[in-house]
């Protein structure tokens, strides 16, 4: 053992000392370097090219379609509405065609979506939502026609089926029976720019201007047009003013005491008479049918029209219109706990109105000298503002809402930027992965 040893270490005395160029180490890791950045320019190249399929993606994104997607049902109310969870589909991302009903509250303004509320299809269990920057209240600041295919907000009437969108000189406030005129107001209250006009959809045009001063109209019920287009009725303050439209001044003003006009369907189908709801000492509601010549309630006046008694615990009453055997469809705030009516009047006409004190909201039928409402549906709690297509609740037109619900693709931005985060981390580990590779390849110049 001891000459093999000493016979290898005499070869290898003999053998020539390998030469090195004076610069090998320097060159090595200059190859290193050259390796690690050519691996951090891919990772980078691919994360950029990801980032701009993310941001071409979200910029094109499909802005609705020109028919309703297939697997429909017969059109309806559904009996309940679910909360559209945190990655339902924006209604401008995703068809919805005709609208069974719009919703708000506390239960879709939630997980940082402050100024969104929720739409559910009349032909199936497909939700979408609108985000809004600021909150526009279902039933008060966004109305839904009553045929269910158009969204009024925003100084805009936006077709749901078509995407087709109209611009109106101002903030609308009620749409016609036949959803072919709207009453929009502008000024919000500011000194003498307070107008109030009527538009109709289909010519683009102002079928009647009204000046109203300093006054401005509460959202939600403080204007209503006759089935038959010829006469307004708008509250205004503490007055109730019916206008012939095209006139300038009222034919009629009503001085009214614990009273509101109530709402958009409160012209009977007859035009000859306007309801109201009264507030009484118990703080419940009553119906009361006011001649549209005199003012008078109905009983003292020598109407035709039935008087209307029923009463209802709630914030506010918007009728929504009537059936034909005298019956009101109604949507009523459910009250909080210890939550009195809502106010009448509001001073501050630039805010947006937002009902906190109730929890839920009801779609409600009244019956001639009932004592009690039909609840026809009732928002879980967390939805306290609503709004829903007219002509299905006339109708009776509801449907079941069991089955498969479609909340959309994914397309709100958190999916975006999870599926950008997803994306960054992939290519990275792709690149490492591939310099890794490329370095086991190749021979180590070794010392």
């Amino acid at each position: 053992m001891t000459r093999l040893h000493d016979g290898l270490r005499t070869l290898a005395e003999q053998t020539p000392r390998a030469t090195l160029p004076a610069d090998f180490f320097d060159l090595a890791r200059a190859r290193h370097r050259t390796r690690r950045i050519r691996a951090a320019a891919t990772a980078t190249v691919a994360v950029v090219v990801v980032l701009l399929a993310v941001g071409i993606g979200w910029a094109v994104r499909p802005a609705g379609q020109s028919s309703i997607p297939a697997g429909t049902t017969t059109p309806g109310i559904p009996t309940t509405l679910t909360p559209p969870p945190w990655y339902t589909a924006a209604a401008d991302a995703a068809a919805l065609g005709p609208a069974a009903a719009i919703f708000g509250g506390d239960a879709t303004t939630g997980d940082w979506n402050e100024g969104r509320f929720g739409a559910v299809a009349a032909s199936g269990n497909r939700y979408r939502v609108f985000n809004d920057v600021v909150y526009t209240p279902p039933g008060f600041e966004a109305l839904l026609s009553p045929d269910g295919r158009y969204i009024a907000r925003n100084h805009q009437v936006r077709s749901l089926v078509t995407d087709e969108r109209i611009s109106v000189p101002g903030e609308i406030r009620a749409f016609s029976p036949d959803g072919a005129l709207v009453v929009y107001e502008t000024g919000n209250g500011e000194p003498r720019q307070s107008r109030v006009g009527v538009y109709d959809l289909a010519r683009r045009t102002d079928v009647a201007s009204l000046d109203i001063g300093d006054q401005w109209l509460v959202p939600g019920w403080s204007a209503a047009l006759s089935g038959d287009h010829r006469r307004l009725a708008l509250q205004v303050g503490d007055e109730l003013r019916l206008y012939t439209v095209g006139g300038d001044t009222p034919d009629t003003t009503i001085q009214l005491s614990s009273e509101t006009l109530a709402g958009p369907g409160a012209w009977l189908p007859s035009g000859t008479a306007v309801v109201t709801a009264h507030r009484d000492a118990d703080d419940r509601w009553r119906l009361v049918v006011r001649d549209a010549r005199t003012g008078l309630p109905a009983d003292t006046a020598a109407s035709a029209d039935p008087a209307l008694p029923a009463a209802t615990d709630a914030r506010y009453v918007r009728l929504l219109g009537w059936r034909p055997d005298g019956t009101a469809i109604a949507i009523t705030g459910v009250p909080r706990a210890g939550a009195g009516p809502a106010q009448l009047v509001w001073e501050h006409a630039w805010s947006p109105f937002t009902d906190h004190g109730s929890a839920r909201a009801r779609l409600v039928a009244l019956r001639p000298g009932a004592a009690t409402q039909q609840v026809l549906l009732e928002t879980p709690d967390g939805i306290s503002e609503l709004d829903v297509a007219a002509d299905l609740a006339l109708a009776g037109a509801f449907r079941d809402a069991t089955g498969a619900t479609d909340y959309g693709f994914l397309h709100h931005p958190l999916g975006f930027v999870a599926a950008a985060a997803a994306s960054v981390a992939a290519a990275a580990l792709l690149a490492a992965v591939h310099h890794r590779r490329r370095a086991r390849r190749r021979p180590d110049p070794g010392p």
